[in-house]
């Protein structure tokens, strides 16, 4: 049954295409590509998707300096930028989407994405009247609950003395996810809001928890929501270019002096940034957020930006002082998950004092600029002894500083960053050409030191971190014809000392081409080669020294969308290939979705079923979900995995949305790990979403 479902979904009829599709899957579709270039599920992607979701909720002015954002968010590069700006430099400020079309630069697949997010105004009609803040201002609150309806070992229960004796064996709190929030928009001038929420295993009521676990927890016990985030931000005030109190992001140059939240990086040549320094924190991410105070003056043609902010952060406590407050941890946490007593005793272990500024020159082409930060901790970071740590920080203090630029010169755009810390660099220097307005090519160069640190970065690497590395990076892409496009990139690297991975100094490269075709305006397909090498630890234990080999992975892609009336259709055929430790492994992913959408356009259901066979290592498969939502998940073993979304929207106000969905494992008995795991082969989960819009 299971190969004959396989079949009618991967040859449905490719014939017929029509030109309905929703714009919010062009973008979902866009985010799903940056996504499958880290290649793992450990991004917290609540944050690119609350941009992306905000852009489409809160369109742009495409005469407004606003579109400088869009670099920034791998929507357009800097010569699409540029050719804009020269279009209204000839004829005027641009009022029709069709004078967009007229710009050949532009790929078709590029004004697929900017249609639902730009608006066309005057310049001048985009000032702020503060006085229709309530006319024109948009409220928007959500409601989410999540939870897997499987018990997992987490969620069991224990008796007292088994809890007194093991206070981590168990999850203290229920299996729902619960997330609120609240926004205001006025024309992206002014914002406001909060979240709140509490994660899968984490506690709602205090007196729920049993007495000796709440002794032990002492202050550190919490009642109701366990994260709680606000924001109230100000963009392109008559004196003042940006003002953020709450919760915010910084992102200065290139991020690799300061850099905070998610970084977006494409598969091409769009890897320079340009765009705005300081923006409200509206995720539920728990981890790389300020909270405090910043601001941008501008005065001509210079910015000065200054920031502070203070905030109580997780860590792991290994020594405490004599009022058991954190003298010594040994790693800074990042999850913002508090569902065990140990996790609740690490929860804003020590206070963090985080501030400096930015100073920059910028013209129309030219921007240089000086960034210097300090972080004060009340609590030493010491990480335990490891031969691959030795060069990482330790102490309460660290300075980072640096200098950034960018100079674009009518086809060629020169870009980079120098980091210091201590004494020790980073170095990152790029530069883009556009030779034909068709084509695309970007070189990088980065050398960061083995003994580089900075705790708010996020520059360019192969890595998570941007540290002990050197690299060449080639990205590329060549628009063949309107509808043709070939993307590629290159990357080869190099560490000097040893990482937690490989106990030996490492290589590796990477290759990634990628064709694709816009049928027509709604429809799609591409063909996509990724080749990857790299160094790792084998597996053999056996040994006394672990010793490296190389792995070398193979990924095969054919994606296709297309419509038919009012369905739609996406399938994907995903093989992988890969030689590591002796062993040649194989494994596949192949699904079929389709939407379905009625002529009243009040429901939409999405559905998908897939096939996997992954022996070694895992699947990573990304899934469509309710709004301000984007899930990764990692496929082991061999199933299929099935999932229904529902969306209503039963007013004009009001929007409902739900998912469905079940993972079925073929000759499994036990599903995932630890607190995590489920007895049997089945997972089943869901999520429960409601928006209302004023």
């Amino acid at each position: 049954m299971k190969k004959i479902l396989t079949t009618i979904c991967v040859f449905m009829p490719l014939i017929l295409f029509s030109q309905e599709e929703h714009e919010i899957d062009i973008l979902m579709q866009h985010i799903q590509q940056m996504a499958e270039s880290t290649d793992s599920d450990n991004e917290d992607y609540s944050e690119i998707m609350e941009i992306y979701q905000s852009l489409f909720d809160n369109p742009i002015n495409i005469n407004s300096e606003d579109m400088e954002q869009l670099v920034n968010y791998n929507i357009i590069n800097v010569f699409h930028l540029h050719k804009i700006k020269e279009y209204r430099k000839n004829y005027g400020d641009i009022m029709f989407y069709e004078e967009l079309l007229a710009i050949d630069s532009i790929d078709d697949n590029t004004k697929r994405l900017l249609k639902p997010i730009i608006t066309f105004q005057k310049e001048t009609e985009n000032k702020t009247r503060f006085k229709d803040i309530f006319i024109r201002g948009s409220h928007r609150l959500v409601l989410q609950a999540d939870r897997c309806f499987n018990k997992k070992e987490g969620y069991k229960n224990v008796s007292d003395s088994v809890l007194y004796d093991k206070p981590n064996s168990v999850y203290l709190g229920s299996p729902e996810r619960l997330f609120l929030r609240y926004n205001f928009n006025f024309v992206n001038r002014l914002e406001f809001g909060f979240v709140l929420e509490k994660d899968a295993g984490e506690y709602f009521f205090l007196n729920k928890i049993n007495d000796s676990i709440r002794k032990t927890l002492g202050d550190k016990a919490y009642k109701g929501f366990d994260f709680f985030s606000f924001h109230i931000y100000l963009h392109e005030t008559k004196w003042i270019k940006d003002f953020a109190v709450g919760d915010y992001q910084l992102s200065f140059g290139q991020g690799l002096t300061l850099g905070s939240g998610m970084s977006f990086f494409g598969s091409d040549s769009n890897i320079m940034r340009k765009g705005k320094k300081i923006r409200a924190s509206k995720s539920a991410n728990e981890g790389r957020y300020f909270r405090g105070v910043a601001t941008t003056v501008s005065y001509k043609n210079m910015d000065l930006s200054i920031f502070y902010s203070f905030k109580r952060a997780d860590g792991n406590i290994s020594i405490t002082d004599d009022k058991g407050d954190a003298e010594e941890i040994t790693s800074i946490q990042q999850s913002g998950l508090h569902r065990t007593a140990g996790d609740i005793l690490d929860r804003k272990a020590f206070k963090q004092h985080f501030y400096g500024f930015n100073l920059s020159y910028k013209n129309e082409d030219t921007q240089i600029g000086y960034t210097v930060h300090k972080t004060d901790m009340s609590a030493a970071l010491y990480p335990d002894e490891r031969i691959y740590n030795i060069f990482y920080f330790r102490g309460k203090t660290i300075v980072n500083q640096g200098i950034d630029f960018y100079h674009i010169m009518n086809k060629i755009a020169l870009f980079g960053e120098v980091s210091l810390y201590c004494k020790y660099f980073a170095l990152l220097s790029g530069v883009t050409v556009q030779p034909r307005s068709y084509i695309t090519l970007t070189l990088l160069y980065r050398n960061y030191d083995k003994r580089y640190n900075n705790l708010y970065n996020n520059a360019f690497s192969s890595s998570s971190n941007t540290r002990n590395e050197k690299g060449f990076y080639l990205g590329g892409s060549v628009s063949m014809t309107p509808k043709w496009k070939l993307c590629f990139s290159a990357d080869m690297f190099n560490s000097d000392w040893v990482k937690n991975t490989a106990y030996s100094p490492t290589y590796g490269n990477t290759l990634n081409i990628k064709i694709e075709n816009s049928i027509n305006e709604k429809s799609s397909f591409f063909i996509q080669y990724r080749y990857k090498k790299r160094i790792k630890n084998t597996a053999d234990t056996d040994v006394y020294q672990r010793y490296t080999d190389e792995e070398h992975g193979n990924m095969l892609r054919f994606d296709i969308s297309y419509s038919i009336k009012r369905f739609t259709f996406k399938n994907l055929i995903e093989y992988h290939f890969k030689n590591f430790d002796g062993e040649r492994n194989m494994s596949y992913l192949i699904y079929q979705d389709i939407v379905f959408r009625p002529y009243n356009e009040i429901m939409k259901l999405y559905f998908r079923y897939a096939v996997f066979n992954s022996s070694k290592g895992g699947l990573y498969i990304y899934e469509n979900d309710v709004l301000y939502s984007f899930s990764v998940s990692s496929l082991y073993n061999k199933g299929i995995r099935i999932y229904l979304c529902y969306n209503i929207r039963p007013f004009k106000r009001l929007q409902v949305l739900a998912k469905l969905g079940m993972t079925i494992y073929d000759n499994v008995d036990i599903i995932g790990s630890g607190l995590e795991s489920i007895e049997g082969n089945k997972k089943i989960d869901g999520k429960l979403q409601m928006i209302y819009k004023i």
